[in-house]
């Protein structure tokens, strides 16, 4: 059996939805696809913090959707999504409401504050372009005021959130101060670089020993690590601890954790507002509307706990979710989704860093370049040969004579 062409509309082109839209795309199933996001680039959310230490040129984390949704079959509408009319099978966008007849949600998330006063409204984000961009100005800006005979407390930075965003953002940060602070006549000494994690160890989410070799490696850049000990009240001028101790600072930034975005829908939501999905990532209750990535709640059958977000849960679900619309068009079976993972990748500064692929547990270098060869892999599976070549292979060739 085989139905008639159906629109399908996909909500956000992160990894998860980009993956939906370009799998469904090569898929034989009579689909006509939309892709509504409110950027015109698909961004590579694991280069911001290189972007917020100056060591990437933000062009090189953002994919000019037009190049990528090149089939026919798909078209990028930008528009940010408010909500979805599920009765009427309807998106609802700044642009007007958008007829479907299936629908992916893949909105992604956004920083979750956890109701810390003043984080919201003096805490530096990390989720967008813009935000990375963000840091690095205000970061630069801060040491010109910190430069002799100004304000010397300007110098002292703080990241709340030590997962893996804020590991990372920490060892960029800690080797572009240096250079920054050096036109303005501060020594590395008067430098103070705080990361702050709730929870018993860095990386909270990954193996202990990944743990142990990350908070080693942070320490020995001169990064001061704050464990078990949450943050409680951030203002314009000082970060506050649950232990008493206020650190004085301009720079607050935060990495401390994610919540699914603020939608007008009448959908099965758990914690942290994450969609309930059923074993074929099909919201609850909505067999027509499909949830994936950071905004779906789904639990791994191996440990009973929901996966943690990341790119690449993102990417499997999209690929799999790509697949099960096809087969159901063409009335063969659609197959469970079951995760599968592959591996992770911390970088800790151009010659660092620590993870695991399978099995195989990788340090310093090795690690490094594995990050670095998995980003170009992706960007291959895209089909992006031309940022591949233009960004990708130079940034692998200056690591490679990095000393």
């Amino acid at each position: 059996m085989t139905m008639q062409p159906t629109h399908v509309i996909i909500a956000g082109a992160g990894y998860g939805g980009l993956a939906v839209a370009m799998n469904l795309a090569k898929s034989e199933s009579p689909t006509r696809i939309t892709v509504l996001d409110r950027f015109e680039h698909h961004l590579l959310q694991t280069r911001l913090p290189q972007v917020a230490g100056g060591a990437l040129d933000p062009r090189q984390a953002a994919l000019p959707l037009t190049a990528l949704l090149s089939s026919p079959r798909v078209e990028h509408r930008p528009a940010a999504v408010r909500g979805f009319d599920l009765a009427q099978h309807r998106v609802l966008t700044d642009r007007g409401p958008w007829p479907y007849d299936l629908l992916v949600i893949a909105l992604g998330s956004e920083p979750e504050d956890y109701k810390i006063p003043g984080l919201r409204q003096h805490a530096l984000r990390l989720k967008t372009l813009e935000d990375a961009q963000r840091i690095s100005a205000h970061i630069q800006r801060a040491l010109l005021r910190a430069s002799p005979q100004r304000q010397p407390e300007a110098s002292t930075f703080v990241i709340g959130g030590g997962g893996a965003s804020g590991v990372e953002l920490a060892a960029e940060l800690a080797h572009a101060l240096p250079r920054w602070a050096s036109p303005h006549g501060l020594s590395p000494g008067r430098i103070r670089l705080v990361l702050v994690e709730a929870q018993e160890r860095t990386l909270p989410a990954s193996p202990p020993w990944m743990s142990r070799y990350a908070t080693r490696a942070l320490t020995r850049m001169g990064i001061e690590i704050r464990l078990g000990q949450p943050i409680v009240e951030v203002t314009d001028e000082s970060v506050r601890l649950a232990t008493g101790e206020e650190i004085h600072t301009q720079t607050t930034m935060w990495t401390g954790g994610v919540r699914a975005p603020w939608l007008e829908a009448d959908l099965p939501l758990g914690p942290g507002r994450r969609i309930w999905v059923d074993p074929y990532l099909r919201a609850m209750g909505h067999p027509e509307v499909f949830a994936i990535g950071d905004v779906a709640l789904i639990v791994d059958p191996h440990t009973g706990r929901p996966l943690e977000p990341s790119a690449q849960w993102a990417v499997q679900q999209g690929s799999a979710v790509a697949r099960n619309i096809a087969n159901f068009l063409k009335g063969r079976p659609e197959i469970p989704y079951r995760p599968r993972r592959a591996g992770e990748l911390i970088s800790l500064g151009p010659t660092d860093g620590v993870g695991r692929i399978g099995p195989l547990r990788l340090r310093g270098r090795p690690a490094r370049w594995a990050k670095q060869l998995n980003e170009v892999r992706y960007l291959l599976t895209l089909g992006a040969w031309w940022h591949t070549l233009k960004w990708g292979l130079p940034m692998i060739s200056a690591s490679l004579d990095e000393k």
